[in-house]
């Protein structure tokens, strides 16, 4: 990714989350503007990082708080089950798979491969990459809570200032 391109993934990532929302849940996203600087998230959030590898390699992630995440599985569900702490996060793990597919479909001509899921609970968002990346967050808001996207690439914090 280079200076020009930085806005590679956040556009078909907010585009993707802004989709899945309105047609899963008829539901809209605001999202802000992308930041350089690592959000604080509160303790007990979920975190779900996918990587995407081939033509471009990066990290994106995913934070949603354990309320967000209940809300988003109770609307899916019909808010009719019960809901544990297994099913938020393959609620959050579903979310992201969803977004970061649909952002993947979005990114024409580039063969881009995803991973599988990997899911964390804890206090603070960090790059599941080596410390030498950069990363950029989005923060999103909706009316089943506020949703950090972050895209963990090599050289990204330069490239985001020149946007």
């Amino acid at each position: 990714m280079s200076g020009t391109d930085c806005y590679e993934l956040v556009t078909p990532l907010v585009r993707s989350a802004a989709d899945a929302l309105s047609t899963m849940l008829n539901m809209s996203l605001v999202a802000g503007r992308p930041s350089t600087s690592l959000p604080h998230v509160a303790a007990g959030s979920i975190h779900v990082d996918v990587a995407l590898t081939g033509d471009l390699t990066a990290s994106v992630g995913f934070a949603l708080s354990s309320d967000t995440a209940r809300r988003f599985a109770s609307a899916l569900t019909g808010g009719a089950l019960p809901i544990s702490k297994d099913d938020l996060a393959d609620a959050a793990s579903e979310l992201a798979m969803i977004i970061t597919g649909g952002a993947k479909a979005r990114l024409r001509g580039r063969s881009v491969a995803m991973s599988l899921s990997n899911i964390s609970f804890g206090s603070r968002m960090r790059s599941p990459e080596p410390v030498e990346t950069d990363q950029l967050s989005i923060h999103c808001a909706s009316e089943i809570g506020d949703l950090t996207i972050s895209i963990t690439t090599p050289a990204l914090a330069a490239s985001a200032m020149s946007c």
